[in-house]
């Protein structure tokens, strides 16, 4: 075992589990802003439970991403953490890989829709398992003194991360004061998922969905008459031709991004079945 005690060689454990802990933190705090969201990517697959466990599953996930922070953060529970993140990275590399047909197009968006993170999940999952390892591997531990080190340095990074995170977050649109607490999908006729969305939208429904469209004029008027059973503008400027999204009030009134938007259409309009 390499002396604890060193502090050029903490200095390893410090890197891994700091990297570790600020993976899984950025992970978790993503799914817990808006956890529908997550319930809704699972419900995209096929899964052994009803359709209520989704959403135990969800929360499952990002409690577990939460520990698993918490625990390479405070250097807790040394060696029953490494062996935990290994299982749940590579679970999850195997269900990227099943199921890398249908996330051929979206990709993975554990850490949010734009985050450059999502590229590459299986490499970067790997890379991380690596990491994890190294340490473990060494038989480097910490003593009492270098875990507060190592926590403090943690906290100080998050508090800091979430400050900038604030200054430099991008804005959603705004919502027409028309659009009321209907859903409001954004699209844009450039965009990959303009033909699910007219497919979606042209089914007759009896639940209105408020769709802020960008287009050309003579695809607005054609779109106006063949999705009839929801309400359609014209965007006031131009909106990113990446996938589209719907913005929502949750249940305790607070509007909410769903990157999700095709799964959380069809719940929507399938609640009135």
């Amino acid at each position: 075992m390499l002396d604890r005690l060193n502090g050029s060689v903490a200095l390893i454990a410090y890197a891994a589990n700091l990297l570790a802990g600020a993976t899984f933190m950025m992970s978790a705090a993503t799914k817990w802003n808006n956890p529908e969201n997550f319930a809704l990517f699972l419900s995209r697959f096929s899964w052994p439970i009803a359709n209520g466990g989704i959403r135990l599953l969800a929360y499952g996930v990002i409690f577990a991403e939460s520990l698993l922070a918490a625990s390479f953060a405070l250097n807790l529970a040394n060696g029953y953490r490494q062996g935990a993140a290994v299982f749940a990275l590579a679970a999850f590399t195997f269900f990227l890989i099943r199921n890398r047909k249908e996330l051929a197009d979206t990709g993975c968006a554990c850490f949010g829709e734009r985050s450059r993170l999502n590229r590459f999940p299986i490499a970067r999952n790997l890379a991380l398992i690596v990491i994890i390892m190294v340490p473990f591997a060494l038989g480097i531990t910490l003593t009492p003194h270098q875990s507060a080190i190592q926590g403090t340095i943690f906290v100080v990074a998050a508090m800091i991360g979430y400050g900038l995170g604030k200054l430099v977050k991008q804005h959603d649109p705004a919502i027409p004061p028309d659009a009321g607490e209907l859903p409001l999908l954004f699209l844009s006729y450039r965009s990959s998922g303009f033909k699910e969305a007219d497919e979606l939208l042209s089914a007759p429904s009896s639940r209105e969905v408020f769709v802020m469209l960008d287009a050309p004029p003579w695809i607005l008027e054609t779109k106006r008459n063949r999705w009839s059973s929801h309400r359609l503008i014209a965007a006031d400027g131009p909106i990113p031709d990446d996938a589209p999204f719907v913005m929502h009030r949750n249940r305790r009134g607070r509007l909410k991004r769903f990157g999700e938007w095709a799964a959380f259409l069809r719940q929507y309009i399938g609640e009135e079945m």
